[in-house]
């Protein structure tokens, strides 16, 4: 997958774009005990310097997809790389085949969920970066046709 779209355009870039002074800030979240820092550009408007709502989304995407590269699955990581696509509880408990409460017993660390739960937590993220849809990649996997474990004969007609 090209993760080069998630980068951002160089301070100069922005400021010739914008027409106005940018700097480049780091923002942090400390995710499982891992510190996840990614610059984003702050802009003056008005005499206050401020991130664009869709740039901070768009650092914690980054830092999400970070975690994804890293392999990354303690229970913040995983209630991180939820909340970074906007899916609920339910979006994820739906499509897994699970209840809202088993989701929310893996981000706390109750309970560890499976390899393949961990792959579509990492998948909806590498989706958002890709410029899809997760939610409806979530959907389907919640589809009746698409559960694991169902044998799809293509070769039928």
């Amino acid at each position: 997958m090209d993760h080069t779209m998630m980068e951002w355009p160089s301070a100069e870039e922005l400021e010739r774009s914008l027409g106005a002074p940018v700097r480049m800030e780091p923002m942090e979240w400390t995710v499982d005990g891992v510190t996840l820092r990614v610059g984003v550009p702050v802009r003056s408007f008005e005499g206050r310097e401020m991130v664009a709502s869709v740039d901070g989304a768009r650092a914690e995407l980054m830092a999400a997809m970070e975690l994804v590269k890293r392999r990354h699955h303690g229970p913040e990581g995983l209630r991180f790389m939820r909340s970074s696509v906007d899916a609920t509880l339910v979006d994820f408990a739906h499509a897994l085949g699970v209840n809202e409460k088993t989701v929310r017993r893996w981000e706390s660390g109750e309970v560890s969920p499976d390899h393949a739960s961990v792959a579509v937590y990492h998948r909806t993220v590498a989706e958002q970066c890709a410029g899809r849809d997760p939610l409806e990649w979530l959907r389907l996997l919640d589809s009746p046709e698409t559960r694991p474990g169902d044998v799809i004969d293509v070769d039928a007609a």
